[in-house]
């Protein structure tokens, strides 16, 4: 469909929720820090499938924030499963984005989350289990 064909009133602004499985990711470049100080990542399915090349945005919190230091452990394992380790001094943000210029892969389990909006409405969303990285396939 090319650009010129699109009519907005005819597009849905909902995303399509991925069946939940195992897929492999893989680390696109621009890791960049929010307003909170998380560390954004977008990856892109690696998979082969109906989903290769979708992407999936992914955060690690600022590990500083009160019941956030569970980001520092995920982020450890990210790291075991690419197998592309921290540089003496490198800053983690660095690190991150060096693993995205290097389009690193890893495998792990996207699930399904619902939860309410700020509407009330049942909203569902992919969710990658961070604490479930392994290497890829």
């Amino acid at each position: 469909m090319a650009w010129e064909n699109v009519s907005l009133k005819d597009v849905s602004p909902t995303f399509e929720v991925m069946e939940a499985g195992d897929y492999d990711f893989q680390i696109l470049p621009g890791a960049k820090l929010d307003d909170r100080n998380a560390i954004n990542v977008q990856l892109s399915i690696a998979s082969d499938g109906p989903h290769k090349g979708r992407r999936v945005f992914i955060s690690y919190p600022d590990p500083s924030q009160p019941n956030m230091g569970w980001s520092l452990g995920a982020l450890k394992r990210l790291e075991q499963s690419v197998g592309i380790d921290q540089g003496e001094g490198e800053g983690v943000l660095d690190y991150v984005q060096r693993l995205g210029e290097a389009f690193a892969k890893f495998n792990a389990p996207l699930a399904i989350r619902e939860y309410q909006n700020s509407s009330g409405e049942t909203v569902k969303k992919n969710d990658v289990k961070l604490f479930k990285v392994k290497p890829a396939a």
